[in-house]
């Protein structure tokens, strides 16, 4: 009995050692404790009570957002904007854990939706979004966001540019002097600008104008040179600055009675 009480004591005694040598070359994952020594009533062995603390790994977060933040982790977008957090791809330390998803969606501290790794939120001003992902130990992972709605406009549909069409006109001759009344149209209802130019010729109305109403009719006036070949260009631009891409609509007009070879063509 003498002896077994003497072995269990050796035995016990370099247990601790061999846990507190571990303990040393493991100073991230763990740490062991040894408390004071107790004698066993039943066997006379030393025992030890020994405190194991383990330092949990934190989770393996997966933080995205859809749209995606800068380097700066901002996010923006026009307003009302809507941001989808993302963190389904997040991974425990331990197989067997389970994780949580917080979402303090204006940065107040308190926690607006939680469980799924998946959330929209939808914002009309500036915030400080807060997530974290958590596992049952209380291991918490946790990334803020900035979010600035209506910091960006969309752009442009390149289908909706501006137009021009011809509901009347007139050339006289021999003078040459031309006028078209053009109306001016925008897809989108936005205000138009213009600027004109006369190849072979004189344009005698503003070269340029605008902002004008989309529907307003503005007039142009021109004089050629006879027995030339005289084109007017009339370019729009939108208020989302869009330009029109003109085409020839009318001509070339021949006008042999205002001189061999003179003719005249719009393009808008």
């Amino acid at each position: 009995m003498g002896w077994n009480r003497a072995f269990t004591g050796i035995v016990m005694a370099g247990l601790v050692a061999g846990l507190a040598g571990c303990s040393s070359d493991m100073t991230d994952t763990s740490k062991t404790t040894v408390d004071t020594a107790l004698a066993s009533p039943e066997t006379g062995a030393v025992v030890y009570d020994i405190g194991l603390l383990s330092a949990q790994s934190k989770p393996d977060a997966a933080f995205k957002t859809v749209p995606a933040a800068d380097s700066e982790g901002v996010i923006y977008g026009n307003n009302p904007l809507t941001v989808q957090f993302n963190n389904c791809q997040s991974r425990p330390t331990d197989e067997d854990d389970d994780l949580k998803f917080t979402y303090d969606f204006d940065g107040d501290g308190a926690v607006d939706a939680f469980g799924h790794c998946r959330w929209d939120n939808t914002y009309t001003a500036p915030a400080i979004a807060h997530v974290c992902v958590s596992d049952r130990r209380g291991n918490d992972v946790c990334r803020d966001w900035e979010i600035r709605p209506g910091s960006i406009t969309a752009p442009p549909d390149p289908n909706n540019r501006p137009t021009a069409s011809a509901p009347s006109g007139f050339i006289s001759c021999p003078s040459f002097d031309s006028q078209i009344s053009l109306l001016l149209t925008d897809p989108d209802g936005e205000a138009i600008s213009w600027t004109a130019t006369v190849t072979n010729g004189t344009l005698l109305s503003a070269a340029s104008g605008g902002p004008v109403a989309s529907g307003t009719r503005v007039n142009h006036t021109l004089r050629g040179n006879p027995g030339s070949a005289v084109v007017f260009r009339l370019t729009l631009v939108d208020a989302k600055g869009l330009p029109s891409i003109p085409t020839r609509a009318l001509g070339p007009i021949s006008l042999s009675v205002c001189g061999a070879g003179a003719s005249i063509e719009f393009w808008y």
